[in-house]
């Protein structure tokens, strides 16, 4: 009897075949299904296992895609067996090659729209005629945040690249371990009004490393 596949990580469905992920959205264009996709990173993953109501977003998309290439490495030592990240730039591009969908592009800046513009119609000349709409943005200036001031201690910083080189990650893994440290800071300290200062210790980067770390295993 074959078994079924395990399509769960860590309580979030993730995709890790390629050719499946395209056919589950193919057959969504075509049968006129509405939904969305996720690019899943490791701190996604994190917060979904503490914020159910992320969790459930997720978890309701048509597929979720594994964007990051620490997260691959993490889940196939954990299952032993090779997974690789499908990131989400690489199946945005693959649509636009395809030519056969006509696109809707919401978010950032004219300018930036516009030279996502410029470069894509030379994949597909039929962009130019595709929409796009920006979001209205405010600068950070404009935003009414504490002032936190943040210092990363240079044993901490020795020790976050002494992981990435130990994991064998680039400058997406990199950001993701960075991500993995500073993540409940993130959540805490703005609703802290006695904080002004935030310092990353080895011992702090260590903690919050390790214990991922712990929670991945035991998970498993």
């Amino acid at each position: 009897m074959k078994t079924k596949e395990r399509v769960t990580y860590f309580n979030v469905k993730l995709e890790f075949n390629k050719e499946k992920l395209d056919q589950k959205v193919d057959k969504a264009i075509q049968t006129g299904r509405v939904g969305y996709v996720c690019s899943v990173e490791s701190n996604n993953l994190s917060v979904a296992n503490k914020d159910a109501e992320f969790l459930k977003v997720l978890n309701g998309a048509l597929v979720n895609n594994c964007d990051g290439s620490m997260l691959a490495k993490i889940l196939s030592f954990v299952h032993k067996k090779e997974l690789e990240s499908y990131v989400g730039a690489d199946i945005f591009i693959s649509y636009i090659r395809k030519k056969k969908y006509k696109q809707f592009f919401l978010g950032n800046t004219p300018q930036v729209l516009e030279g996502l513009r410029k470069n894509l119609s030379k994949i597909d000349p039929k962009v130019n005629e595709m929409k796009f709409e920006t979001l209205p943005f405010k600068s950070v200036d404009e935003f009414d945040y504490e002032g936190i001031a943040l210092t990363i201690e240079d044993e901490a910083l020795d020790y976050i690249v002494d992981k990435a080189i130990e994991f064998k990650l680039g400058g997406r893994g990199l950001r993701s371990i960075c991500e993995l440290i500073m993540t409940d800071a993130m959540y805490e300290l703005p609703s802290n009004r006695t904080e002004k200062t935030f310092v990353v210790t080895l011992a702090y980067a260590k903690e919050k490393i390790e214990k991922s770390k712990f929670a991945y295993l035991k998970v498993a």
